[in-house]
């Protein structure tokens, strides 16, 4: 019999790096996690806590905030985390490579500026959950690097201490 390809408590799209076994079923990471927390909860509850969990994590996400510099602009700096780091590194293949050479001999947009946005979009996205895991809404002083590592992989990396903001209270006049 075929195993779901989808989490047996949440029903999201299982990841297969990211998918567990409990008591027989697939689950997700996140269910995974919730249901060793709190056993006592039945799937239905579990599925409710997961899903106000991402709701939850979606909104910091979406308002995070990811600057080069060690402060922002009308914002205080409530609490300092220790600072992270994110790497990612990705095969670019054998037919990136030839298309690479193609559009380097033609003048042409890279094959490789598809990958590079991928592995950025994917080292933010890590940072930004490791940094609001942490309870921080914004990260400063940030670094992002990416180098090409022998002929067919691709490293990019963010590194930046997060933090706590808040909105600066004007005095009132």
């Amino acid at each position: 019999m075929a195993k779901s390809k989808y989490c047996e408590i949440c029903n999201v799209l299982l990841d297969p790096y990211d998918t567990y076994e409990y008591k027989g079923m697939l689950v997700c990471g996140d269910c995974f996690k919730a249901r060793n927390e709190n056993p006592e909860l039945s799937n239905e509850e579990v599925k409710s806590k997961v899903i106000e969990y991402r709701k939850d994590s979606t909104n910091r996400t979406n308002n995070f905030l990811i600057v080069t510099v060690p402060h922002i602009e009308g914002k205080k700096i409530v609490k300092y985390y220790n600072m992270i780091t994110s790497e990612v590194i990705i095969g670019t293949g054998f037919l990136s490579e030839v298309g690479a050479s193609i559009s380097d001999l033609f003048g042409l947009t890279g094959a490789y500026s598809e990958k590079l946005e991928q592995v950025k979009n994917e080292v933010y996205n890590d940072i930004i959950n490791k940094a609001v895991s942490l309870g921080a809404n914004a990260i400063v002083s940030a670094d992002t690097e990416y180098m090409k590592i022998g002929t067919d992989m691709i490293l990019f990396s963010i590194t930046g201490t997060p933090v706590v903001v808040e909105n600066k209270v004007s005095p009132e006049a």
